[in-house]
């Protein structure tokens, strides 16, 4: 077990299962693209007239692929936005791409949203990466026919002085996709046999 202390006050505990599992997939280095979702069933609980879409379709939040490097993989991609290390890392304008995803997952996880991860395909690349994005069209990011970047409203330009509000804001801005999602009444995609991760919330 690990146990996170600041000041030698306890914060949070993580089990040695979940550091060896992890592990275990990040040897595996499988490439890919991957995508987090939510399940229509479960905005209820942001909003009880959510419960008239269909059951159990999923609304992509963000679609990502890994690098050709040698050892990059798409555990390691899980492990990035779920944590969120950095919060930024071009001298403090934005939100890094990863913290911005990690502020996401944690918000909906809050309002006991279940967050699913999982591997779309076994092909990597900007080129796959697009082509899913476009037929998936994920609610957090902008899609072209060659790129797939993350929306300025939620990867957010930094003010020193209300970081706090900026952080807040994004649930805020989510709510509203969600929303507006919501009566798109999305069309659920097959499940890919790979893997599906989640978290605490997040599965």
């Amino acid at each position: 077990m690990v146990v996170y202390q600041v000041h030698g006050t306890e914060r949070q505990k993580i089990e040695a299962s979940l550091l060896k599992t992890m592990k275990d997939e990040q040897i595996k280095c499988i490439k890919g693209v991957y995508g987090w979702y939510v399940l229509s069933d479960d905005l209820e609980k942001l909003d009880p007239e959510y419960g008239v879409l269909d059951k159990n379709k999923r609304i992509y939040l963000y679609i990502g692929t890994v690098t050709d490097a040698p050892m990059s993989s798409v555990t390691s991609r899980f492990l990035g936005e779920l944590y969120g290390a950095q919060i930024s890392t071009d001298k403090g304008s934005k939100f890094d791409t990863d913290f911005a995803v990690s502020l996401v997952i944690a918000f909906l996880c809050e309002k006991e949203i279940d967050v699913y991860f999982e591997v779309l395909s076994e092909i990597h690349g900007i080129e796959e990466e697009v082509r899913i994005a476009q037929q998936e069209d994920p609610i957090l990011q902008t899609v072209s026919a060659r790129r797939v970047q993350m929306r300025p409203d939620i990867k957010r330009a930094i003010v020193e002085k209300t970081l706090a509000e900026e952080i807040e804001a994004v649930g805020t801005v989510v709510l509203g996709m969600l929303g507006a999602r919501a009566h798109k009444n999305p069309v659920n995609s097959p499940r890919s046999e790979h893997f599906s991760n989640g978290v605490g919330g997040i599965h």
